[in-house]
């Protein structure tokens, strides 16, 4: 249980650097308030769809643990495009590839979650909430200890990445799944 409770709050941690930053990482690269609005459409757009095709790929094969996994380190590698590349094309490609994966993370391990939790899933709450607690720590972290620089994309996507790895490490402690149908 306790891999799982780190899973949230390092969740929190990733989110705490992507949802803030994402228009800022785009900002960086020079481009109009219309122009990033366009882009963080087609981000949001292309997310909503992400957990319907996810969450039905995690419920047929039963591993909500390995798919958490596997659309985590695809999120993060479409997300380095994103950080490094100002030309459109990549970023429209690579921006809703990102947020495909991205939004689909939350329904995948709520899901996980509480099938794991069972006759116990009264404590969802508690475990859930540490996902806001891991936002808020890692904000007020970023914010204090200025180590995230908003203006060099490279600071921002070493966040995202560490953020990431600290989640994938939760992930990979949590025990393998047995067909949890």
């Amino acid at each position: 249980m306790i891999p799982l409770m780190f899973s949230y709050l390092f969740v929190g941690s990733l989110t705490a650097v992507i949802l803030p930053y994402v228009q800022v990482m785009l900002s960086n690269h020079g481009f109009s308030p219309s122009v990033i609005g366009l882009f963080l459409s087609l981000y949001e757009s292309i997310g909503i769809v992400g957990p319907f095709v996810i969450g039905s790929l995690s419920d047929r094969t039963g591993k909500p643990r390995e798919v958490s996994i596997a659309i985590t380190i695809v999120m993060v590698l479409a997300t380095i495009p994103v950080a490094l590349s100002s030309h459109p094309v990549m970023i429209a490609i690579f921006l809703p590839l990102s947020s495909f994966f991205w939004r689909s993370v939350y329904p995948v391990q709520d899901a996980m979650t509480i099938k794991r939790l069972g006759a116990n899933a009264s404590r969802y709450t508690y475990i859930r909430s540490l996902l806001t607690a891991g936002f808020i720590i890692f904000s007020l972290l970023h914010k204090a200890t200025g180590w995230l620089d908003t203006s060099d994309n490279r600071s921002i996507l070493m966040w995202i990445v560490a953020g990431g790895a600290l989640y994938l490490v939760a992930i990979f402690l949590v025990p393998k799944d047995r067909n949890i149908r």
